[in-house]
């Protein structure tokens, strides 16, 4: 994953769940100077022969894809232009809920 001037990598081993959200990867729209600035670079082209790129290890299967329940959500909206009342409705709220 990209993060603000690193690119994590991360290693995992045995059976794994992944979840993403349609907001995890959000695109980032190129301005003019961005646009006339990378049509001055030099493109290099490579071999794909002479990079050495191992072979796979393992391949990713996906066993299935699902939503998840939207049935039992609340749906409770809290104003927070009053950081302190938001803050204090929030752990009401959770508290009600039993999840505090």
């Amino acid at each position: 994953r990209e993060l603000p001037g690193v690119v994590q990598t991360v290693r995992v081993e045995g059976p794994v769940v992944l979840a993403a959200t349609t907001d995890a990867a959000v695109p980032r729209v190129p301005g003019m100077k961005d646009i006339l600035g990378a049509a001055k670079k030099p493109v290099e082209v490579f071999d794909l022969d002479g990079l050495e790129v191992p072979e796979p290890v393992a391949a990713l299967v996906p066993l299935g894809a699902s939503r998840p329940d939207r049935g039992n959500r609340r749906s409770v909206m809290i104003d927070a232009t009053d950081v302190a009342a938001a803050a204090a409705e929030l752990t009401a709220t959770l508290c009600q809920s039993g999840v505090l």
